[in-house]
């Protein structure tokens, strides 16, 4: 199975204090400590355990500049196989369509069995994963906190309304937004 991680690079909100900037349209960044994105985390463990009982390949994508080269890293170190850095100035200014419409763009010229996202990011708006799969006219879960693998399908549990879980079949290939909690990340 081939697997591909959306992660992204985000302010570190324990080792930050957060301000907002003098336009008052932005945080302040500069000094900020950074890290991977919380529910990228549990999307890149989900994927190894998953490969680690199937077999195949886990691949980090995520859109930035140079220094988001760590994001990849450190994911690589957790046990992806393979790190993509997405890098352009145009794309520095890019909201959640953009994002999306990068990494369709990616998806495209590959061929993945799943996709997966966090389920949102701390600086974001839980956006990425839905507009991803909507542009790939891919089936899409979101808030995914459990997955088993059944031949060509999967069968997820979602979290709603008054923390029940919901277990539903989807087709592969697919686009999943993992929820924290669905693991414990190395």
């Amino acid at each position: 199975m081939e697997i591909l991680v959306c992660v992204k690079r985000v302010p570190d909100t324990e080792e930050n204090e957060i301000r907002l900037n003098s336009a008052g349209n932005d945080i302040e960044r500069d000094d900020l400590v950074y890290s991977v994105n919380e529910w990228d985390n549990y999307a890149v463990e989900e994927a190894i355990q998953i490969i680690d009982r199937v077999g195949g390949c886990v691949t980090v994508v995520t859109v930035g500049n140079e220094e988001a080269e760590e994001v990849l890293r450190r994911e690589m170190a957790m046990g992806a196989e393979k790190g993509i850095l997405l890098k352009d100035a145009a794309f520095e200014s890019c909201d959640g369509k953009g994002i999306a419409t990068i990494l369709a763009g990616l998806v495209k010229k590959g061929k993945y069995d799943l996709i997966l996202t966090g389920a949102q990011a701390d600086d974001g708006a839980a956006q990425v994963g839905g507009m991803l799969a909507a542009m790939l006219d891919l089936p899409y879960a979101s808030l995914v906190n459990k997955i088993e693998v059944q031949d060509n399908k999967l069968k997820v549990g979602r979290e709603i309304e008054g923390g029940n879980q919901e277990m539903n079949e989807i087709e592969l290939p697919c686009v999943l937004s993992i929820q924290t909690g669905i693991n414990e990340p190395r």
